[in-house]
Order: C-alpha cells, then sequence, then structure tokens
C-alpha cells in the first residue's frame, strides 16, 4: 500500500483541524484564509474572511472539525469518524491461512456467529468470522472488553463507544504497520 491509497487517518484529520484554528489565531494571511474556510458554516456564513480573522476567538476547535468534515463530504464531524472507521481495512494477508467463514450477505453472518461464534468483520460488500489468531493478525486483543460490548460484531456494533475504541486501537495498528513499513524501505545510512 503506498502513502497514496492509504486510508484517510482520523488522527490526521483531528490534527488539520487543530492546524486550521492555528492558523486562524496566527494572524497575517494565513488567517484570512483559514478563515475563509470557515465561512462554510452557518454561524459564520454572514462575516468576511476579514471579519472573522480578526475575531479568532468566537472559532473553537468543535467548528475546525466541522468544517474538515464539510471539506471531505461529511456534514458532522461525528458522521465522518463513523465513515472513516467503518472503512479501516479489516482483512491482513496472513489472514488467508486461516478458516475464515465468509458471507455475501449480513444476515446469514449474524446467524452464524450467533451459532458458532467468532468475530463478524467486513471485507468490501462481504462478511466474515475470524477466530482469536484473526483478531489478532488485525493487531487487536481478542480478549479486549469491547469485543463483548460490540456483541463480537464490527459491522452492526452494539456498543457504538467500544467500537469507537476498538476502531482507534485498529487505526493505530495500520500506523504501526506502516512506520514499520517505511522503515524497512529506508536506504541504509
Amino acid at each position: 500500500m503506498t502513502a497514496d491509497d492509504s486510508p484517510i487517518s482520523i488522527h490526521t484529520l483531528r490534527n488539520d483541524a487543530h492546524h486550521l484554528l492555528k492558523a486562524l489565531r496566527a494572524g497575517g494571511a494565513a488567517a484570512i484564509a483559514a478563515a475563509g474556510r470557515f465561512r462554510v458554516l452557518d454561524e459564520f456564513r454572514g462575516s468576511t474572511a476579514a471579519e472573522l480573522a480578526a475575531q479568532p476567538q468566537r472559532v473553537r476547535l468543535r467548528n475546525a472539525l466541522t468544517v474538515i468534515a464539510r471539506e471531505h463530504g461529511s456534514p458532522r464531524w461525528a458522521e465522518l469518524k463513523q465513515d472513516l472507521q467503518r472503512r479501516l481495512p479489516m482483512y491482513e494477508p496472513g489472514m488467508d491461512a486461516l478458516l475464515n467463514r465468509w458471507f455475501a450477505a449480513y444476515k446469514p453472518a449474524r446467524a452464524s456467529l450467533e451459532e458458532r461464534r467468532g468475530f463478524l468483520l467486513p471485507y468490501r460488500s462481504q462478511f466474515f468470522i475470524c477466530e482469536v489468531e484473526g483478531v489478532r493478525l488485525l493487531g487487536l486483543d481478542p480478549a479486549d472488553p469491547d469485543w463483548r460490548a460490540i456483541g463480537y460484531d464490527w459491522v452492526r456494533p452494539a456498543d457504538l463507544r467500544a467500537w469507537g475504541r476498538l476502531c482507534e486501537r485498529r487505526e493505530a495498528a495500520l500506523a504501526q504497520a506502516q512506520a514499520r513499513i517505511h522503515t524497512t524501505d529506508a536506504p541504509p545510512t
């Protein structure tokens, strides 16, 4: 996977929001440019970029997060975050050596989960159920209590907060894997 086709990181987008807010508060041309981006929000639409740049205290981090969400096609930050979490890759190359149960539709996958247990995960438009070893390959702890909280179902989690925490851990595991790839790709010094 190259940097161009890697998934957008929630962490990166949150940093983008912090940088946007920092640019607004820095003053000068950067503040005017940043203020122009905030004008997509209803509460700032009536202000010019110059007026908004002159009053940066009116703008909060939640506003910057909403701007970033809108720029990525979502009306609100929470929706963008959930969408990105749903798109996290949940299949690793080593998982093909494991016995996974595959399904074309969610309903039979869910029935199999209830009948035979495991961890229900998405793969493109399909679904599969893996065992403990598969979860470990994802860089996640199969004994994490958040799995029980979500009902072992990544696709339709019973507890969205627990699922969000698992998503953050999966994103961290992906970042660690990318860092290892970049470290091994670096030319020797």
